[in-house]
């Protein structure tokens, strides 16, 4: 089954040239690391069907939630991979309501519609983008640097304001998300950890009128041979969009992290957000999505 796996990835990255080209050894020695902690669920007739949904199950505040990867599931037809997740729900809902959370790759439509018809909804997604060597210039209408942790803590209620505005725009609607994990203390423990980068652009009046951050956190998917780094929180104030503002504060970051040895960011976004998908779909190739539906013990 590890080969139809790897087959699963290269066939993505067939599609999608920002996925690595990896030997099948590599990919079997990350993947058997990931996937040895985790539950399955297998269909073999032995003959042509084949088909295998790799999963994890946790439970919090009473609502369990169960994860299939994207580089756990493969499945030699739709119907073995509709018969997959039937099993699946047999083997874990006897124990309550189930989240659950599909991943699935991006260019695999057949069995993106499939989990549709199943009543899935899309609510995540995540791009890449490969750092290259062009030049670029920036207008010299601002200026663009990253922060001290001490400068963050010195500018704190100007950065807070430019990120509270993100979360309004993110609560303005139902569609997005409700936001309770959307504090000032969650945001500054965010931005003053050692593993996070807040760069700022200023006018020429010294304000801040934008704002991007980069972070450690690994691409797990991806199976990275190279560094990649997690880029996000991007915003501009009103009066500087449409400037290329936030285009700019893009490559100033794919700048910032080359000279760290980056060859990769990438981006997790919500699907719900148009202006997200509007933005970041412009330069990164998204790679994989989520899907998910709650089902009820009856």
């Amino acid at each position: 089954m590890i080969e139809k796996l790897y087959e699963k990835y290269m066939l993505e990255r067939s599609n999608n040239l920002v996925l690595e080209d990896i030997p099948f050894e590599i990919f079997t020695e990350k993947i058997s690391s990931k996937l040895s902690d985790m539950n399955s669920i297998y269909i073999d007739d032995g003959v042509n069907e084949q088909g295998i949904l790799y999963y994890s199950l946790w439970s919090k505040d009473g609502i369990q939630t169960c994860n299939v990867p994207v580089y756990g599931y493969y499945a030699s037809s739709e119907k073995i991979m509709s018969k997959l997740f039937c099993k699946l729900s047999d083997e874990v809902i006897n124990n309550g309501d189930v989240e659950f959370q599909i991943n699935l790759y991006a260019h695999d439509y057949e069995t993106l519609k499939l989990f549709s018809m199943l009543q899935f909804g899309y609510i995540y997604e995540q791009g890449r983008l490969e750092i290259t060597d062009y030049p670029y210039h920036f207008n010299d209408a601002y200026t663009i640097r990253t922060l001290s942790k001490d400068e963050i803590e010195k500018l704190w209620d100007e950065i807070w304001e430019l990120t509270y505005a993100i979360i309004k725009h993110l609560k303005q609607a139902p569609v997005f998300y409700p936001g309770y994990e959307f504090t000032e203390q969650v945001y500054k423990e965010f931005f003053m950890d050692s593993e996070t980068n807040l760069h700022i652009a200023l006018s020429q009046e010294n304000k801040i009128i934008g704002i991007i951050e980069s972070n450690s956190e690994s691409d797990m998917f991806a199976f990275q041979n190279t560094k990649s780094v997690n880029v996000g929180e991007v915003y501009v104030i009103p009066e500087y969009r449409g400037s290329a503002l936030s285009k700019d504060l893009l490559h100033y970051v794919m700048n910032y992290e080359k000279q760290k040895g980056t060859r990769y960011l990438w981006v997790g976004h919500g699907t719900a957000n148009p202006n997200a998908r509007g933005f970041w779909n412009k330069y990164f190739k998204t790679y994989q999505y989520e899907l998910v539906r709650k089902i009820k013990k009856y």
